[in-house]
């Protein structure tokens, strides 16, 4: 949730867009981020695979041409 709440945060994204990006309900990431409630193990999978997406991406974006 560490690496989640980063991506956020240096994105300057609010919940609404985190959640259409991600497939999820604000209410639900919020939930997350706050640590109210903990991700089960198959929603924890689709978190790193999103974050992972993300930083290949930027990688991709950053090489030099």
């Amino acid at each position: 949730m560490e690496r989640l709440a980063w991506y956020k945060l240096v994105n300057g994204l609010p919940l609404e867009d985190l959640g259409a990006m991600m497939g999820r309900d604000p209410e639900q990431l919020s939930d997350w981020l706050s640590g109210r409630h903990k991700p089960c193990q198959r929603n924890s999978v689709k978190i790193e695979r999103f974050l992972n997406d993300r930083v290949q991406k930027m990688n991709s974006t950053n090489r030099p041409k």
